[in-house]
This record gives C-alpha cells, structure tokens and sequence, in this order.
C-alpha cells in the first residue's frame, strides 16, 4: 500500500470490491499518516499538492518568476490580454502577470523583446556615433553586458515558448502546460497517466486530442533598428511640452529617451551620453542599467495642429504673395476657418487653420503656455459646437410645432 500511495500524487484505493466496481475512496491526510507517518517527506508533498490543486481551482494562476518562490498571483480567466503590475512578497522586481517580465509601463508585451535589442543596440554602437565621442565605449560596458544577459534570458523564454506551442497542450481545467512524452491520449495533469513523475497540477483526466493547444506568451514583434543619423534627423529641435529630464531638469528638446520599466521617467540626449558612470548612478538615483529605454520622435502634444486662441501669434503658410507674413487671431468664425490682421497692413483675412503656421517663443513656458491656450480654445471651440447644436435642435422642434 505504501508504494502504490507513493506513486501517485492522489492515491485512490486500489481494491475491489465482490461485484467488480472499483473503490472511489480517496486517501487523504489521515490515511497517509498512518501509512508513513506524522512529518514524513510523502505527506509533506501531499499536504503541498492538495494545496497547489485548491489554488489552481482558484481561476487563471501566475507563478512569481523567482525560481525560489512559491507564490501565486490570481487573475480573471478571461483578462489574458490584460496585463497587471505586481510585487511580490519575496522581494522579486515588479513584474508583469501576462508575460512575467520585468514590468512595461508603456508598450506591450510583444514588443519588449524588440525595444530591448533596440536598445542594446543604441548602446553599443548608435550611441557613440550619435554624440561623436568614443570615450563612451568603456564607461557603458556594464550597462552594455546587463541588457545583453537580459536579452540572451528573454529569447531564452521566447524558445521556450515556441517548443511548447509545438510539444504542449494546455489543462482544461487550470490551464497547466501538460507534455506527452508517449503513449496513449489519456493524460492526468500533474503525473503520468499510469502514476509517478509527480508535479504541480490539477490531477483532472483528460483527452490529449480534445485538449486546447498552448498559446504563446509572450509574443514577440521584432523592430526596425534605429541609427545615429536617424536619430539625429527625426529628433531635431523636437519640443516635450510638460515633460522634463530627471537629471538636469530642462524641457526635452529633440529625442525623448522614455524608460519602459518607470511610470515617468525620461532623459534628454545630453544626459544619454553622460560618460562616469558612477556619478550617473549617483544622478540617477539608483535607477537599474537592466531598464530598457524607448526612443520617442513624437511630442505628446502636437503644437501645429488644433484650435487657436484669440490673440495667438500667427505666420500665413498659405504659399499666397503674403505667405510668411505675421499677423494676430482675431476670433474663430466657424470650425477651422479664423479671422486674422495682418501684422503688415493691419487688414482683417479669413484663413482656414491649415494656412496658419503658430508661432511659439523659444523656452520651455513658451511651450507650455501655448499648450495650455490650445486646450483652452478647444475646450471653447466643442462648447460653442454644443450650443450651436442645441439650438439648431430647439429652431427644429419650434418649427414642427408651428407646423
């Protein structure tokens, strides 16, 4: 009786009784202490496998991705593709529920892996071309050996994957990535079908042929690669409004260095290069070289496009005679279509808004100022659109009921 309880993960008797039927009495921690013992290895893994299987029972189960952790985190079954940030207890770096990787704050999980061989990429070539100066080489190399362990454990995890997508089937009950080594189609997740080889699952039989094949997580996208010249072009007197260096502190201007592992944190390209390591450590605070940055080309506020307030400076882009001449807005007639005075002869022209180029002084306040006055003119401009709207409602129904 020992060795066939010491076989299977959830023994069952093994008798039968007078008319043939098989006995369905499963054995449970009591039986095991009398048969092994109080403390025995056999009912410390039991005790551990009834627990695992309470918690598969649970719903969708990630496993924090420390190797020496055994705790769980339960998501909805049917947020798959919704991601979480946790911590967990054992002091393991956030991490994200649908990928298990340090967490991404601002892309998706299939394109870390691209961002990251991007990144690497910037450090250990682009980076020095960008700001002529090969004495960067040295003072990254440990930055440079960081991301590339981080990239070498990621397509690690991404083989992985792949060979399970083509070798495994998924549970139907916990979802518990289930092998088949040989045999026949009767599989039992967490053992062979005929006992031993004991792991972690459900201890649900099921067909191997009816079960669900393993999807893939993460996927991966790979990303064109950027370079120096790239970099230096779309970056070029780019303007951040509301978004500062965490090192100097000034407006962003040109290309926006965004870490994916922080809620907000971003560099200039001046700070990018800073050459001692150990006083960018000390600038930065601490902040991980194992952080993969996004190199952004795109302001979050797009100062050209959007409504103008009254009084705005102005430039005529309508390649007409007076194409660069300055001038004032004077009020929004209808949507898109403003009234402006020529700063040249003070005459009054209606213009539509894609013939007016803004112009915005050269500081940072100038930036946010004109950000703030485009928000408010929008706010205005969908104001009046609602009350031009409601009584164009109200002139209708008057109009029926004369009717």
């Amino acid at each position: 009786m020992r060795q066939h309880c010491d076989s299977r993960r959830f023994p069952k008797c093994p008798g039968v009784s007078s008319d043939g039927q098989n006995c369905l009495y499963d054995f449970d921690e009591w039986a095991l202490t009398c048969l092994f013992g109080a403390g025995s290895e056999r009912l410390q893994r039991f005790s551990r496998d009834i627990l695992d299987r309470a918690i598969d029972s649970l719903g969708t189960v990630v496993r924090c991705p420390n190797p020496e952790c055994i705790c769980v985190v339960c998501t909805e079954p049917d947020a798959g593709s919704q991601r979480q940030r946790w911590e967990c207890a054992c002091g393991w770096p956030a991490w994200c529920t649908r990928c298990r990787q340090p967490y991404h704050y601002h892309v998706d999980c299939a394109d870390v892996q691209g961002l990251l061989g991007r990144w690497l990429h910037w450090v250990s070539h682009d980076r020095i071309a960008y700001h002529q100066d090969s004495m960067l080489a040295e003072a990254y190399d440990s930055q440079r050996r960081s991301l590339q362990e981080a990239l070498t454990r990621h397509r690690e995890l991404q083989h992985d994957e792949e060979w399970k997508v083509e070798n495994c089937r998924e549970c139907p009950s916990c979802g518990r990535v289930v092998q088949r080594t040989e045999g026949c189609a009767a599989m039992v997740c967490g053992e062979d079908a005929h006992g031993g080889n004991h792991q972690s699952g459900c201890g649900l039989r099921f067909n191997w042929h009816t079960a669900r094949s393993y999807r893939a997580v993460p996927e991966s996208r790979p990303l064109p690669r950027l370079d120096a010249a790239e970099v230096r072009v779309r970056g070029a007197g780019l303007r951040h409004a509301f978004c500062r260096c965490e090192l100097c502190g000034v407006q962003i201007v040109g290309p926006r260095f965004r870490c994916i592992h922080c809620p907000d944190y971003n560099l200039c390209d001046a700070c990018d290069r800073l050459g001692d390591r150990e006083a960018r450590k000390e600038r930065i605070d601490g902040h991980s070289e194992h952080h993969v940055f996004e190199i952004l080309f795109k302001a979050d506020y797009d100062l050209q496009t959007g409504p103008l307030a009254n009084g705005a400076a102005v430039m005529l882009a309508d390649q007409s005679e007076q194409h660069g001449v300055e001038g004032v807005i004077v009020q929004l007639i209808c949507q898109d279509v403003y009234q402006v005075r020529l700063t040249l002869d003070q005459s009054i022209r209606d213009l539509h808004r894609s013939a007016l180029h803004a112009k915005i002084g050269d500081t940072g306040s100038d930036v946010e100022r004109h950000v703030h006055e485009q928000l408010e003119a929008k706010e205005i401009a969908q104001r009046e659109h609602r009350l031009q709207r409601l009584r164009a409602i109200k002139e209708s129904e008057d109009f029926c009921s004369v009717m």
